[in-house]
This record gives C-alpha cells, sequence and structure tokens, in this order.
C-alpha cells in the first residue's frame, strides 16, 4: 500500500511533569491515540509507534486498535527507558530512512485530536506556502511568553484559518522535502536545544530583524549584568543564535503554520489552547475540567512570568 503519511509517535510509560487533565497515564494513552487514529480514517497511513519503558499492556492495546483500521499500517518498537532526547532521535531516523511519505508527522502520547484534524493539516501543507504545520493554536501567542512575530500573517486552506508561526512543539506535520531540509536543524533538540530554539532556526522568525535583536541584547544585559529579571521570549533569540550561529546564513527558511481554532489539546498545562471545549465530548468532565483550569492559569501566568522574579 502506498502511504499518503507517515507517523514516528512515541510512547512514555511516566507522567510529564507539566502533564494536566489525567490521574492515570495509561488512560490518557489510550484515550489520546484513540481519538489520534479516528482523526486519521480514511487516511492511508503508515505509524511507527515506539514504546519507552512501557509495560506490556501498552504494546497489547496498540496491537488491538490497529485492527479496527485498515488505513493504518503499524509497527512496533519497544525501548527501556531511553529517554525523551532519545525517542525524538529516533523519530527523526524512522522517518528519515524507513518511509517514503510525501508528508511525515512526529507526534507525542500526550495530545488529543479533534475529528477532521489531520485532513486540515495535510489540506494547508499542499499549499505552496507551508512547510510544516501544528496542530495547536498555543497559548504562546497569547501571553507573549515567546518570540513575538514582527507581523501575523492570517490565510485560510479548507475550512481552517491557518497563523503563520515562529515555533511549536515537537509534535508537527511537515512536507517531506522540509523534513530533510531541516533535519541536521531539528536534532539540535537532541543536542540540549529547547524546542523554541530548535524551530527559531527553521523558521528564522525575527533571527535578522534589528529591533528583535536588540530588544534580545538589552534582555541579556539586564539579566547577567544588572541582575533584573527579564521576558523568556525576549532572550530567545539570542539563545538561537547561539545554538545555530553561522549556518543560519547558510540554511533555508521555512514557514510553520498553526491552526485557528486548535486541531488538538496538549494534556501539557503549559500548552492548552485557548480554544478547545470540543474535546467535552472526548474525555470525562472531570478531567476536562482539570485541563482547562491548567490552561487558564497558564494563560494568566505561565512562562510569561518573567525570569528572575
Amino acid at each position: 500500500m502506498k502511504h499518503e503519511l507517515a507517523i514516528a509517535h512515541r510512547v512514555c510509560a511516566a507522567a510529564s511533569k507539566n502533564a494536566a487533565g489525567f490521574p492515570d497515564k495509561f488512560e490518557m494513552v489510550k484515550r489520546n491515540a484513540r481519538s489520534l487514529f479516528d482523526a486519521l480514517r480514511g487516511i492511508r497511513t503508515r505509524i511507527f509507534v515506539f514504546l519507552d519503558g512501557c509495560p506490556d499492556e501498552y504494546e497489547a492495546f496498540f496491537r488491538d486498535l490497529a485492527k479496527d483500521y485498515p488505513d493504518i499500517e503499524m509497527d512496533v518498537e519497544k525501548a527501556d527507558r531511553a529517554g525523551n532526547h532519545a525517542t525524538f532521535a529516533w523519530q527523526l531516523s524512522v522517518l528519515a530512512d524507513r518511509t517514503d511519505a510525501p508528508f511525515v508527522y512526529l507526534s507525542e502520547d500526550d495530545y488529543i485530536y479533534r475529528p477532521g484534524a489531520f485532513r486540515a493539516m495535510l489540506e494547508v501543507l499542499r499549499q505552496p506556502w507551508a512547510d510544516f504545520a501544528t496542530p495547536l493554536d498555543h497559548p504562546d501567542r497569547y501571553n507573549r511568553s515567546t518570540v513575538e512575530p514582527a507581523r501575523t500573517e492570517l490565510r485560510v486552506a479548507g475550512d481552517c484559518h491557518w497563523r503563520r508561526a515562529p515555533t511549536t512543539c515537537l509534535t508537527f506535520l511537515a512536507k517531506r522535502e522540509a523534513f530533510l531540509g531541516s533535519l541536521a536543524r531539528l536534532r539540535a533538540y537532541s543536542d540540549g536545544a529547547e524546542d523554541s530554539v530548535v524551530w527559531l532556526g527553521i523558521t528564522k522568525e525575527g533571527l535578522f530583524s534589528p529591533s528583535v535583536l536588540s530588544r534580545s541584547v538589552a534582555a541579556l544585559f539586564r539579566r547577567v549584568l544588572l541582575r533584573r529579571s527579564v521576558w523568556y521570549g525576549h532572550l530567545l533569540p539570542l539563545m538561537a543564535w547561539a545554538k545555530h550561529n553561522v549556518r543560519l546564513f547558510f540554511t533555508p527558511r521555512f514557514s510553520l503554520w498553526s491552526p485557528v481554532p486548535s486541531l488538538a489539546v496538549h494534556c501539557c498545562s503549559t500548552s492548552v489552547p485557548p480554544d478547545c471545549g470540543w474535546i467535552l465530548g472526548q474525555i470525562p468532565e472531570a478531567d476536562v475540567a482539570a485541563l482547562l483550569a491548567a490552561g487558564e492559569k497558564y494563560l494568566r501566568e505561565g512562562r510569561d512570568s518573567p525570569i528572575g522574579d
């Protein structure tokens, strides 16, 4: 079967320190995996599932789940607590070397998907102006906790609005050509770079703007020499230059697009999107309440709190 989409999906039995909305990790993995597979219905997909430090019941669950989805071909691999950086490196390797699908998707186990999410993301990446897409409408866009773009560009693809974004998390869709063209920069995460720094090396948003860079230098001066608090997002451009250095002059720039409203919910207190009431039909109301409360708290406070306070 010729696959339109290839996915590297990593699963860890341990809960994230910022996990929100689910008291039991295995229950979260199961619910989120069902929403992932449901959102893939009708799309010819090959999915590689990587179980990191997971008990046997995780593998049994995924193999039983895949039986109900004839369009999905699944492989399962296991490791003994390889860790976040190693499993991300595995995702990059698998999608670069073991598939020729025109679109590739890196996914984590703590996302709930809106029905039709993948059709919407594939539609935007069929446009000549789009290279990468995230399923999230990031709260970072609303509380200025990461880089503030010089301009906000909004476009329409299919039934969804898409906003150009400077950064995202480590769950994203890519055109194969853009993915391979960014592979070296994506590997910076496994070398210790933050995800926002990795993405700035790919989108280059603000990295050649005199006003953005001068603000970043001023923030560094206030933090290091004057010991004053600064906004985290103001430091990111300099962190990106420090990590990617002169390669920024010689590597292609790719565009990243974020949906409005969100096509997924990240079950993490720092990534809950502002408009995600559609999850009410997918998970218990108590879990929804905990998830939304965590997201609202982050929108008010979160990483927008000054560094140094």
